[in-house]
């Protein structure tokens, strides 16, 4: 399906205009994130660092896990924001590391708050990086830029031992 406009398709996946064309060989981000301000800033970083990605939303990790393998497509990497209704941003990661198809795709954690035992719960469960929210969008574009690039040149660190923390103070 080719969404051109900005609505919602079920209540739990909404698309933007530039990001759910159908386009050869475009990567592919999954985001899950309840709040629309973060999701609509995060969105316009995306396509402007990489302006050809399809980017699948979802608010909350049920309509992700219900909806994903439904629109038959291999995310490049997922976002997943901590605090979420219904379902915690942990539960979610351990739910998706347990699906064959996901279970190597690399999952990026987001959250406004950033402490020790934060990290090494999402550290433990596998995630390859925690990014904390910053305050600007030229330092949103900057995280992401970083990140895309090292997921997407096939350097992250999913397979690895290494957990990159960026923005943390």
């Amino acid at each position: 399906m080719v969404i051109e406009q900005s609505f919602y398709v079920r209540p739990t996946l909404f698309c933007s205009q530039y990001h759910c064309k159908v386009i050869c060989n475009a990567s592919v981000f999954v985001v899950i994130d309840d709040d629309r301000d973060d999701i609509e800033i995060f969105m316009d970083a995306c396509h402007e660092i990489e302006p050809s990605a399809r980017v699948l939303l979802f608010e909350d990790g049920n309509g992700c896990l219900d909806e994903l393998p439904r629109l038959n497509v291999e995310p490049d990497i997922i976002f997943i924001n901590v605090q979420m209704p219904r379902m915690s941003g942990q539960q979610l990661v351990q739910k998706l590391k347990s699906q064959i198809q996901l279970a190597m795709t690399p999952i990026v954690v987001y959250s406004t708050e950033c402490d020790d035992d934060l990290l090494r719960e999402f550290k433990y469960l596998g995630v390859s990086e925690f990014f904390q929210k910053p305050n600007s969008f030229h330092s949103l574009k900057a995280g992401l830029s970083k990140i895309l690039n090292s997921v997407l040149d096939g350097n992250n660190c999913s397979n690895s031992d290494d957990f990159v923390v960026m923005e943390c103070t």
